[in-house]
């Protein structure tokens, strides 16, 4: 099955998540299979290969994270569900 490709978060919310779930860069980057450079890159956002960034994504959505998009009014952001913020 080929995934879909759907927007990818923002990168403020990407950075955010890590830190709230207590990922280094170099945690994150082992664990979604791409260079620490890489989440040095999307933290800052710059642009990259869609595709890598969203491996990043899909990580970190694997552990609970659930990316709000951007829209008017508001920059996007992330929330965790109740039980996973409360484990913290």
């Amino acid at each position: 099955m080929t995934p879909t490709w759907r927007p990818l978060a923002p990168w403020r919310a990407i950075k955010a998540a890590r830190i709230v779930l207590g990922l280094s860069q170099r945690d994150l980057a082992k664990a979604a299979g791409v260079s620490r450079g890489t989440i040095e890159r999307i933290e800052r956002g710059i642009p990259g290969q869609a595709r890598v960034d969203q491996m990043v994504q899909e990580y970190l959505e694997g552990r609970g994270v659930v990316f709000v998009p951007e829209g008017e009014g508001h920059a996007g952001g992330f929330h965790l569900p109740r039980d996973e913020a409360k484990a913290e």
